[in-house]
């Protein structure tokens, strides 16, 4: 059976000594004192590339320890002198890195004012998101994003909702970042929701495009989660997405994709194998046997429904 949930957990990361733990640690030397350390009272949201416009370099890492090789790009040769750095950088992948101590101003603000307050690296914290301001930000990003926020929000007392920003808000005739792409009202509204509802906007939401592959995939992303943690947050969120699969193999059939169902059927069974592993090598919670009795379910009704269609004279490839 499965557990009864009193209160979803807010976030599964943690604040030790200023540094979120399990996640990667790059120190940086770009940082200096805060005047006063328990004033933490700002968020500031970035965005950057190295070079612009290109990921997954490796180059934000080197940039913000005073390494990044000029000869690798033209670019490089104009930032060369700079110092600078954030608290976090959220690749694109949500792959999330800590540079600087919570308690120390990362140089990541420079010029700024806020609410009539100069010198915003004295009391702000700074995440830098792998990206362009003229490019929207990842899923993974943005889930990530939430999830720190929270942890950030919890932690510093003087840290609300209200006191977050975009470095363009606080230093206008110089930066533009994060840019227009850059989903304000949904992130503000989703600090404000339960994990367990923002789980189940996301998957509901994968489903509703129609998107079986990005389905399967978040499908098996949430399973690993569940796995580590030990604990689900859903109880009717998985009974939604048992009659959403339903709804998602009849508007495949409806539009004759056959061909995109059976690989939907294919993924869901490469999946449920290695989730039947899973269940009796590992342990498993109640709720992973649960989810493992969804997804029996939903192939069972994805293979009658694709070979009902299939036996059809309308049927076509």
């Amino acid at each position: 059976m499965m557990k009864s949930i009193s209160k979803p957990t807010e976030s599964p990361l943690c604040i030790q000594n200023h540094w979120i733990q399990n996640i990667q640690h790059i120190p940086s030397p770009n940082y200096s004192p805060r005047p006063d350390a328990t004033d933490i009272s700002l968020l500031v949201i970035h965005c950057i590339s190295l070079p612009p416009g290109s990921f997954q370099t490796g180059y934000i890492h080197l940039f913000f320890q005073n390494k990044l090789p000029t000869n690798k790009h033209p670019f490089f040769k104009s930032i060369q002198e700079l110092k600078v750095s954030s608290h976090l950088l959220i690749e694109r992948t949500g792959h999330i890195i800590q540079f600087v101590a919570f308690d120390q101003s990362a140089l990541h603000a420079g010029s700024s004012v806020w609410n009539n307050r100069t010198a915003c690296n004295d009391f702000s914290i700074g995440i830098e998101l792998e990206g362009l301001d003229t490019l929207p930000y990842t899923a993974q990003q943005y889930q990530q994003l939430i999830t720190v926020t929270k942890t950030l929000l919890a932690y510093y007392p003087r840290l609300s909702p209200h006191h977050i920003t975009g470095h363009s808000n606080i230093a206008p005739k110089i930066k533009s970042d994060p840019g227009p792409y850059f989903h304000w009202p949904m992130y503000l509204d989703r600090l404000n929701q339960t994990d367990c509802q923002m789980i189940e906007d996301h998957y509901l939401q994968s489903i509703s495009n129609g998107d079986s592959r990005t389905y399967c995939e978040l499908l098996h992303e949430f399973i690993q989660t569940t796995q580590q943690d030990g604990e689900l947050l859903l109880s009717a969120v998985m009974e939604k997405n048992k009659k959403k699969i339903k709804q998602l193999t009849h508007r495949l059939i409806g539009s004759f994709q056959l061909l995109e169902l059976n690989a939907f059927i294919h993924q869901i069974k490469t999946f449920d194998e290695s989730l039947k592993a899973s269940c009796w090598n590992q342990k498993m919670t109640d709720s992973g046997f649960q989810i493992y009795n969804v997804i029996q379910q939903a192939l069972i009704e994805s293979e009658v429904l694709y070979n009902t269609a299939l036996s059809q004279p309308q049927s076509r490839f």
